[in-house]
C-alpha cells in the first residue's frame, strides 16, 4: 500500500496434478459391432496431467465517493490426457481401435484485463466492470493427427445498480455477460469409460 487511498497487490499461484486411473468391468461388454461373443472383461488405463500457473496484479484507487480498480491476470494451463480402452475376449487381450484411445495435449493462455469503477450518490450505489480476455487455444490430438488452434478476444461488461428505499429495503439491477474457455473434459473424441457403469 502506497497510501490510505492507493494500493498495489501482486499474486502468483502454481499447481501441478496427475491422475492415473485403471478401471475394470467384469463381465465386460463388446466394443465392436456385430460381436456376439461373451466379453469376459473391459479394462482401461488412463492418465490426466495438468499444470496451472496464474499471475495477477491489482491496483486500487479510492476517491471521495468513487473507487477505481484495475486488475491484470494471466493464466497458463497445460493438460495431457491419455486413455486406452480394451476388451478381453476368450482370454485374449484385444485393443479394439483408435475410437477407444485418446492421446491429446491441450494448452490455453488467457490474458485478462479488468477495469472496475464504482460510485455512491445518495441512496444509489453503482458498480461497472469491463472485462477483456484474450484466449489462445492449442489442441493436438496424436491419435487422429489433428491440430487445432484458435485466438479470440472476448469483452464482458457487467453493471450493478443498488438503490436503498429504506435502511432495511433495497432494490437492485444486475447485468453481466461472460464466456468460458472450453473445458478439458469435453475435448476428447475417443470413447472413455468414466466409471463402472457408463462410457462417454
Amino acid at each position: 500500500r502506497s497510501s490510505e487511498s492507493e494500493a498495489l497487490q501482486i499474486n502468483g499461484l502454481y499447481s501441478k496434478s496427475s491422475t492415473p486411473q485403471q478401471l475394470r468391468l467384469d463381465p465386460g461388454i463388446s466394443l465392436t459391432e456385430n460381436d456376439l461373443d461373451i466379453i469376459s472383461q473391459n479394462t482401461q488405463n488412463s492418465r490426466f496431467d495438468k499444470d496451472y500457473l496464474e499471475i495477477e496484479s491489482l491496483y486500487v484507487k479510492k476517491f471521495n465517493k468513487t473507487g477505481w480498480k484495475l486488475t491484470g491476470k494471466d493464466n497458463l494451463i497445460s493438460n495431457n490426457f491419455n486413455s486406452n480402452l480394451r476388451q478381453i475376449d476368450n482370454g485374449a487381450d484385444q485393443i479394439v481401435g483408435n475410437d477407444f484411445k485418446n492421446d491429446l495435449k491441450y494448452n490455453v493462455n488467457i490474458g485478462t484485463l479488468r477495469n472496475s469503477f464504482g460510485f455512491r450518490l445518495g441512496r444509489l450505489k453503482t458498480n461497472f466492470d469491463l472485462n477483456a480476455s484474450l484466449y489462445d487455444f492449442k489442441l493436438k490430438d496424436n491419435i487422429r493427427n489433428k491440430d487445432v488452434s484458435n485466438n479470440q478476444l472476448i469483452v464482458s461488461p457487467s453493471l450493478m445498480l443498488f438503490y436503498a428505499l429504506t435502511n432495511k429495503k433495497m432494490i437492485n439491477f444486475i447485468y453481466n455477460y461472460n464466456q468460458l474457455a472450453p473445458q478439458e473434459n469435453n475435448l476428447f473424441e475417443g470413447l472413455v469409460q468414466t466409471n463402472y457403469r457408463s462410457f462417454r
